[in-house]
């Protein structure tokens, strides 16, 4: 069978909605795949927790939508999942999950109908929850991953990183996994000079300890800068409280509908993102994307994406190597504009929506030409 003639079934993340993706801002970004993939396929689907996802179906022509529509608890619903939705899942040849924090979800229900299974995740759910997290659900979580991971027809992963940690650390078949990074819409975000510098530095992302932004606003004391926060999350009372202590003059935006992201992100000087640990961290390529020059912590994710001193600039996570970072490209006019037009170039050579689209068109040939 091609691609042409698959039909496509993608799990969403446990708990993840259209309407969630939406009040985020992510629904624009999510979606772009798979509405360019439904023009070279016979069909997708998708499967999600949200109660009332059905009133997105004129926002997503040609892709059908499987919805908690009878309001049941969340873990009851996701067991119930390929009993509930069974016929149209059996119309469906190729499951494929989202990120892992669901992936059983959707290793389950292709086993109990007889389907092709791929495994992909942006990042190791392991890891992500590792900050914080009792040993117990690590270890919970790590056995999943070792289940899906096994059992799989395909994995794919967006770094080399991540397929070398599989690798070594659950023993897969190299043979099976595919690293196809996010994607990015360079052809929506663009360079726009005539409004560059306007706001400083900015960030965008969850509020949240892995993010480390506590840390940017402790970098920028003293420098004089604004910092434009674009995101949501359990960290923004105390980042303002921090920002009034140090006199760092910080603007909320909070989630922001994708089309919008680019005018923002175009607005700054630098974008830094000084995680602690990313996946493949969509708004750093989008940043990049723009032309922006980049700072990044030199940390799992987003290393494998910033090459230092080329399309961008590696850092520590703690606040004085942050604030070294910051003042070296802004004191350095000719630097910044080198590596924002290295950044660009490279979100173009290798990132754009039309290169992941092949490339995940191919692995679903692939599997069911049983390549």
């Amino acid at each position: 069978m091609r691609a042409e003639k698959a039909h496509l079934a993608l799990f969403f993340t446990d708990g993840m909605s259209l309407a969630e993706w939406d009040r985020l801002g992510m629904l624009e970004r999510e979606t772009a795949l798979y509405l360019e993939m439904k023009k070279h396929i016979s069909g997708i689907t998708f499967v999600t927790y949200g109660a009332a996802d059905m009133s997105y179906s004129p926002r997503l022509p040609g892709i059908g939508i499987l919805c908690n529509r009878w309001g049941l608890p969340r873990e009851m619903y996701k067991k119930l999942i390929p009993f509930l939705h069974a016929k149209a899942l059996r119309a469906a040849d190729v499951y494929k999950s989202n990120q892992m924090k669901g992936a059983d979800a959707a290793l389950y229900s292709a086993r109990f109908h007889g389907k092709k299974f791929i495994a992909r995740c942006g990042y190791l759910w392991s890891d992500f929850i590792s900050m914080g997290a009792e040993k117990s659900s690590i270890h919970k979580v790590r056995r999943m991953e070792r289940r899906v991971f096994e059992q799989a027809d395909r994995i794919v992963l967006t770094t080399p990183m991540a397929k070398r940690e599989i690798e070594d650390g659950y023993g897969v078949d190299p043979g099976k996994i595919h690293v196809i990074p996010n994607y990015v819409r360079t052809d929506v975000f663009l360079p726009m000079p005539e409004v560059r510098g306007e706001t400083g530095i900015c960030f965008a992302g969850r509020l949240a300890p892995q993010k480390n932004p506590l840390a940017l606003v402790d970098a920028l004391e003293g420098l004089g800068m604004g910092l434009l926060v674009i995101g949501q999350g359990d960290l923004q009372g105390e980042m303002a409280r921090r920002a009034h202590k140090k006199k760092v003059n910080i603007r909320f935006r909070g989630s922001i509908r994708h089309p919008e992201l680019c005018q923002y992100l175009n607005s700054a000087s630098v974008f830094v993102l000084p995680s602690h640990y990313e996946g493949h961290p969509k708004t750093l390529i989008e940043a990049m994307s723009c032309g922006l020059p980049v700072i990044g912590a030199d940390s799992p994710g987003i290393r494998e994406v910033i090459r230092h001193g080329d399309t961008g600039w590696l850092c520590g996570t703690d606040a004085a190597s942050i604030r070294e970072a910051i003042q070296h490209l802004m004191a350095d006019s000719g630097l910044r504009e080198r590596l924002g037009k290295n950044a660009r170039r490279f979100a173009v050579e290798n990132l754009s929506l039309e290169q992941i689209l092949n490339k995940e068109l191919a692995v679903v040939e692939g599997l069911l030409k049983g390549d």
